[in-house]
């Protein structure tokens, strides 16, 4: 009788065992919540290596982008202090440049890395990138005599066909 009674009614009791699938799945859960980012699993990574929950970590105060910014600057600055002589020195620094001028528009600092590329890396081969950031410091700062400085290391740093060459002798009126 109970078996007829299914088999006229098999749709429903179909139905009704996807409600207990569905019920059941999502009655057990795991105990800690699952990182739905990247930035959520590196915290709960994180906080598993210190031996701490992801809760906990999760509670933690998180960096501001400036403070994000600022620790990159440092972690850049203790390189460039450990490994004076490395090849990634040029890179670095202008990272740093880079960092101060787009992240906290401090163009005082970013012109002062520019300005060690130039001054202590002259050969090296992503220098023509360093011009440009430069002038930006200097036009920011209102310092035009900077600006003027920096077209005229242009000039001799690239041979007088170049395109840097010609700009910067056209923004120098010559």
């Amino acid at each position: 009788m109970i078996s007829e009674a299914l088999q006229r009614n098999w749709m429903l009791v179909v139905v009704c065992l996807g409600f207990v699938v569905v019920a059941a799945y999502f009655a057990v859960s795991p105990a800690e919540p699952m990182p739905v980012n990247s930035q959520d699993r590196a915290t709960a990574q994180n906080a598993a290596r210190a031996g701490s929950t992801p809760q906990a970590a999760a509670r933690a105060p998180r960096m501001t982008p400036t403070e994000q910014a600022e620790a990159l600057i440092q972690r850049h600055q203790n390189a460039l202090e450990a490994d004076p002589d490395d090849l990634k020195a040029p890179a670095l620094l202008n990272a740093m440049g880079n960092l101060y001028r787009q992240r906290l528009s401090d163009y005082a600092s970013a012109a002062r890395c520019y300005e060690l590329i130039l001054t202590d890396y002259p050969d090296w081969p992503h220098l023509r990138v360093v011009f440009p950031q430069l002038v930006t410091c200097y036009q920011q700062l209102d310092d035009w005599p900077g600006v003027d400085w920096v077209y005229e290391q242009m000039l001799e740093a690239f041979p007088e066909e170049s395109e840097e060459h010609l700009y910067a002798r056209t923004q120098l009126g010559r």
